[in-house]
């Protein structure tokens, strides 16, 4: 029976430096991960020193192994306990001299254990096993009750973390149940052995401490193959980051299973958490979601940018950008998947928005095309007939007033062609031709209305060609345009404007066009005569700038042309 005993405390031995190399590796900056490795080396000790004496058959080297492993039953509890403060986020908030304050009884126990005796006075061999006379007294009782009240504390805080938690992930809840389990049931269990052979005085039975502390550590290991426990900890995922996030993010295990969701996911779809954490990730993204997870794994990167849409409770349907990503830990093992969706129904939303400006904005050119052109036949058939009452049998007493219904038509033109031409620059329809003409005659015939008493000067360079390729009317409505629009704040003075070759380069010139001195005191660039100008240029390639001269305001205009030899 010694025998199995041994054997049974090496193989604990074994799976306690096991467990604990394994989950630090997990994840090395984990504080939990950290102390459930202290934790196992605790252990480790007891099983060590109990495994050493055996073998021994001096009384001395029994109690100097029996020594070597206080380590273990003095700090035990305590390390229970910290493990309970940071699984539930308490140990973090605590201050240094509380950690302090809670650690100081074990430190108080192991130092009487180690100048004197403590619990065990003698030991003495019988049937080939070594056995313990215990001290007895107020010692062993305030020991019993310090791992009571420990155990009691870390229950209160278990409870109190389930009782808020409980609404939120499962997988945390399932793994708190297996890893608290496991560990309340190695320390009482213990603590209920030390009790019995403390008031026995003697036959202390180690193989059933180590069988609470194998107990502790197949809950773990559980724990860890089933659910990934400890290594998606909080330095790879923060809940309270993910709770304020809007996109909407899922973490997955390895199993394809809903680990975590975020608040924003859950209050789109309208799920509940406690029923969609622990199902496959088909219950929200059906659409070929594990290709894109298996094409992450293969490829060890994210993907970005996918088409996907996730379910809601009430099987309607939200359509997202999103992106998969798969986790490694540090031993580059697959842990499990992040998966980030963006919300694109507001995008959908602006483009009908868009296309619906789009059509109505059509739909509005194309009532206007057809108003224009229906306007402009009557009004022609008027300024032809008012033009032949003028020249043919003109009245003295009605010729005043032919020339006043003759001028309003024309204006009513000019305004029906501007109205036809921002409609066509706003659909895209408006075309230039490429024919050939003189700029010099385009400037001597420009059609300036109501200059009354300006003098207006064009000075052109002589170097431009007398031909030039381009568009004509285009051109002559640019400088009607600007010219109209500039002089309409004067009533007298001069108007001088320049017009020079800047440049020839192959078969093309630039033209520039510039007024200066005095001539303009202000341009109205908010007109619908502007605009058009200013449309006109751009589709020409030219450029149009205002430069300011004290009071005065000079146009500068370039145009480009075509020349043929």
């Amino acid at each position: 029976m010694a025998n199995i005993y041994v054997a049974f405390s090496c193989f604990t031995a074994f799976l306690t430096v096991f467990m604990g190399i394994y989950v630090y590796n997990l994840d090395p900056k984990s504080r939990l991960n950290r102390v459930f490795s202290i934790y196992s080396i605790v252990i480790l000790f007891y099983n060590i020193g109990f495994v050493i004496s055996h073998f021994s058959f001096e009384k001395n080297w029994v109690r100097f192994w029996y020594k070597f492993s206080a380590v273990s039953w003095c700090f035990y509890t305590v390390m229970f306990l910290f493990f309970i403060l940071e699984f539930t986020g308490k140990l973090k908030k605590l201050k240094s001299y509380e950690i302090f304050l809670i650690i100081l009884p074990s430190i108080i126990f192991y130092i009487k254990e180690m100048t004197g005796d403590f619990l065990v006075k003698d030991f003495y061999l019988k049937h080939y096993i070594w056995h313990t006379v215990r001290v007895g007294g107020i010692w062993g009782r305030v020991f019993l009750i310090y791992n009571f009240l420990y155990i009691i504390i870390a229950t209160v805080y278990v409870y109190v973390w389930y009782g808020r938690n409980k609404h939120k992930n499962n997988l945390s809840l399932k793994q708190l149940n297996i890893i608290i389990l496991s560990a309340w049931m190695t320390a009482l269990g213990n603590i209920i052995v030390s009790s019995v052979t403390s008031f026995q005085q003697t036959l202390n039975v180690p193989p059933l401490s180590h069988f609470f502390s194998f107990f502790w550590l197949t809950g773990v290991w559980y724990a860890v193959i089933r659910y990934r426990f400890m290594a998606l900890t909080p330095t790879l995922v923060s809940d309270e980051i993910l709770s304020r996030i809007s996109n909407y993010v899922i973490l997955l295990n390895h199993e394809n299973r809903i680990a975590l969701i975020n608040q924003a996911l859950l209050k789109e779809t309208g799920f509940q958490e406690n029923d969609i954490v622990g199902l496959n990730i088909h219950h929200i993204i059906p659409d070929k979601i594990e290709n894109w997870i298996d094409e992450s794994i293969k490829n060890r990167q994210s993907i970005h940018n996918i088409m996907l849409d996730y379910n809601t409770d009430s099987q309607e349907h939200i359509p997202t950008v999103t992106s998969v990503e798969a986790i490694f830990d540090n031993a580059e093992r697959y842990i499990g998947t992040l998966i980030i969706g963006e919300d694109i129904r507001y995008i959908k939303k602006l483009e009908h928005a868009k296309n619906d400006a789009i059509k109505a904005n059509n739909d509005k050119n194309e009532f206007i095309n057809k108003v224009t052109h229906d306007l402009k036949a009557p009004l022609t058939v008027i300024m032809g007939m008012t033009e032949l009452m003028v020249n043919r049998n003109p009245n003295p007493n009605h010729i005043k007033f032919h020339e006043k219904v003759l001028k309003a038509s024309r204006d009513l033109l000019i305004l029906i062609n501007t109205i036809l031409d921002v409609s066509n620059i706003e659909t895209g329809k408006l075309l230039l031709e490429k024919m050939p003409f003189s700029l010099k005659e385009v400037i001597e015939n420009l059609n300036l209305n109501g200059l009354k008493n300006i003098k207006t000067e064009f000075i052109v360079n002589e170097k431009i060609p007398p031909v030039i390729y381009g568009d004509r009317y285009r051109v002559n409505q640019i400088f009607e345009l600007l010219i109209n629009n500039s002089l309409k704040f004067r009533e007298d003075g001069v108007f001088e404007f320049k017009i020079n070759m800047l440049k020839k380069e192959n078969n093309k010139i630039l033209v520039g066009f510039s007024t200066s001195g005095n001539s303009i005191y202000a341009v109205n660039n908010e007109s619908l005569g502007y605009f058009i100008a200013k449309e006109l240029i751009r589709k020409m390639n030219g450029k149009l700038s205002l430069e300011n001269s004290g009071e005065n305001v000079n146009i500068m205009l370039n145009l480009e042309f075509e020349i043929r030899d």
